[in-house]
């Protein structure tokens, strides 16, 4: 963009916050606990999770069930129908894998990959989730997978390709695109809301609060379309209030487009400089637990909002790891991130997990994967760190008596393994 359109977008981008502004002091009152609570991908995963885990007093999974059935009704996904739900396990982050249902009484497997937020596909992602879920013995023409955008893009195609092998034709029929937008809230506010019965008081207040969310999340809020642009407005970005859309449609076009552009440049500005802050997470990291000894899958940069830290030395690999767990807006926001460690890969179910837990009194099991959980607290976000400030905060958290009784607990283990 040149200095001049540059000038000129963000001109029209204060016109259009100062004009949001001066509206948003006119609505209505209005509180959402998951608008304040600044809800990120996990935190809808997290939501669909519980909500297609309820069971009514038959002992039926109603939610999952009547979401399978709408899919279902969706051209061309009539298959959907064959899935059959007896005894499902239903996961939010197991193994990486946004939500993840697997009923071992009928056979089948529906994968959800959460991008409500808009984070982009991971190489071979969706295919490692189906690669995944076969090693757990299910077959492939009972294996489905759900999209979760928050419009309607696809998947790219490298998502769907592992070891030369591409997932994307044989899942044609037992593949949907179910968009947050077009699906997701229709399918709450028609179908599931209504059908609450009066005695599910808390699941009809959490089912409302999340449809409100939403409509929030796509400017779909009663209150919010009476903010739609008016005359005042078109005259502050310069367009003729005299005319109408079919006239000024390419100016219309013009002005869309410089947005466009300048939204891609601060993306793209922000991604460069949320890179180099974890760079040198990485690499201080690295430095001091050890770099020869240590490996990191760094995840936070991506907006999956989880950085793994694991021993090359540990014969259970990746499945033992430190994880720390945030937001990419919680680098700059907050100065409390949260670190947990995990037994993945079946060690949770094994004996490994059971010493751990006899010779480190600080390990607590807290769900099926998670054993220990602390908020690590610093002066200011990381964010704002000089190079030095965040190697002493990433010093005292490695080096605290918490983090180096874990990891002598886990050697010891592995010693005898």
């Amino acid at each position: 963009m040149s200095q001049v359109n540059i000038e000129k977008t963000l001109e029209i981008v204060r016109d259009i916050n100062d004009y949001i502004a001066r509206k948003e002091k006119d609505l209505p009152y209005n509180i959402n606990v998951i608008d304040e609570l600044h809800a990120n991908e996990n935190a809808h995963s997290r939501i669909l999770c519980k909500l297609l885990q309820y069971k009514d007093s038959f002992g039926k999974y109603r939610i999952l069930e009547d979401l399978i059935q709408y899919i279902s009704q969706l051209e061309g996904k009539e298959e959907f129908a064959n899935i059959k739900i007896s005894s499902p396990e239903i996961d939010q982050e197991q193994e990486r894998i946004d939500l993840w249902v697997r009923d071992n009484v009928t056979g089948y497997a529906i994968i959800f990959e959460n991008k409500v937020k808009g984070a982009g596909d991971q190489p071979n992602q969706l295919a490692r989730y189906i690669d995944k879920t076969l090693k757990q013995g299910f077959k492939k023409d009972k294996i489905f997978v759900i999209y979760l955008p928050h419009d309607e893009h696809e998947p790219e195609e490298y998502s769907w390709i592992l070891d030369g092998k591409n997932y994307k034709k044989d899942f044609h029929t037992r593949y949907v695109n179910l968009s947050f937008k077009l699906h997701i809230l229709p399918w709450l506010k028609e179908e599931i809301l209504p059908n609450c019965i009066i005695k599910e008081e808390l699941l009809i207040s959490a089912i409302k609060q999340y449809i409100d969310h939403l409509e929030g999340l796509f400017w779909m809020r009663p209150s919010q379309k009476k903010m739609i642009m008016n005359n005042e407005l078109l005259k502050q970005i310069g367009l003729r209030t005299d005319l109408g859309f079919a006239e000024q449609y390419n100016d219309f076009i013009k002005i869309l487009n410089q947005l466009s552009e300048a939204t891609e440049m601060l993306r793209s500005y922000r991604q460069s400089e949320l890179d180099d802050l974890m760079k040198k997470f990485v690499n201080f990291t690295k430095d001091i637990l050890g770099v020869n000894d240590w490996s990191i899958n760094d995840q936070i940069s991506t907006g999956k909002g989880w950085f793994q830290i694991y021993n090359k030395n540990w014969k259970t690999k990746s499945s033992v790891h430190l994880e720390w767990q945030f937001s990419i807006d919680s680098i700059f926001s907050k100065a409390r991130y949260k670190m947990v460690l995990h037994l993945e890969g079946g060690w949770n179910k094994k004996n490994f997990a059971n010493h751990l837990l006899e010779q480190c009194s600080i390990l607590k099991q807290t769900n099926s994967t998670t054993f220990y959980t602390h908020y690590f607290e610093s002066n200011i976000p990381i964010g704002q760190m000089t190079d030095e400030q965040l190697n002493n905060f990433l010093y005292g958290v490695y080096k605290s008596n918490d983090i180096q009784e874990i990891i002598k607990t886990i050697n010891t283990v592995n010693e005898k393994m």
